[in-house]
């Protein structure tokens, strides 16, 4: 996890694919909660500690992982911040957003004598604290962080609450919370790889082959679509 938000590496998002989780939390729980290991795996085969000791160290564990966690997620807020105002190509609704935010603030004194790298400190810093904070998922990072309530964002429920695990690269692609970089574009390539190559399955027929079919050619739009603003992408004035 903090190799997907340090450099956009997708290790656990491997690990989430092969598993075929629908969420890298799950994930998360999966690779470092001992309780869900197999018996020779478990913290008790390896210390000699009771069910208090175990829960004591694990919970020790979490609280570091999530300071750790917790530290790259603003890294990376900031580097994505500089890419977006450097003009990197990028996709989604979100570079959008900011775009237009620091267009609006960057005639400020206080902001225009910035440095680039300040402007991009100063730009997460507010970002932040509206409750917006990056997640990678395997379709782009999402944006919403903890906020709790997006009208803006595809997954939003009726009341407007976030719904992330309705997330999916064609639902996300639009959403003004989306981020996406062309990381997450290969990931979307491989996934179509993989759908192209489920159809030489012979015992795939009807709805299932049906349904394998729709989420190719939506996977195809959501591809060309980011495709496009990557090309189109400009740096801000």
């Amino acid at each position: 996890l903090v190799l997907m938000y340090q450099h956009e590496i997708p290790s656990m998002q491997a690990v989430n694919f092969q598993l075929r989780q629908d969420n890298l939390n799950t994930t998360q729980i999966y690779l470092h909660d001992p309780l869900i290991r197999t018996e020779s795996e478990q913290i008790r085969n390896k210390l000699d500690v009771n069910g208090n000791g175990r829960a004591k160290r694990f919970a020790t564990h979490v609280r570091g992982l999530d300071k750790e966690v917790a530290l790259v997620s603003d890294e990376m807020m900031i580097q994505k911040m500089l890419e977006i105002i450097n003009g990197t190509p990028t996709s989604g609704g979100y570079p959008n957003f900011i775009k237009r935010f620091y267009r609006m603030i960057s005639s400020r004194a206080d902001f225009s004598q910035l440095t680039l790298q300040g402007k991009a400190e100063r730009l997460a810093h507010v970002v932040k604290q509206r409750g917006h904070a990056p997640t990678p998922k395997r379709e782009g990072i999402c944006m919403v962080g903890n906020q709790s309530r997006v009208p803006g964002a595809r997954c939003r429920s009726k009341e407007g609450k976030p719904q992330k695990e309705l997330a999916s690269a064609s639902k996300c692609s639009k959403c003004a919370y989306h981020f996406h970089s062309e990381a997450y574009l290969n990931n979307l390539e491989e996934d179509l790889t993989e759908l192209n190559s489920s159809l030489a399955d012979p015992h795939l027929v009807g709805l299932e082959r049906k349904k394998l079919n729709i989420s190719i050619v939506d996977l195809e739009a959501t591809i060309q679509f980011h495709r496009g603003r990557f090309a189109n992408c400009e740096v801000p004035a």
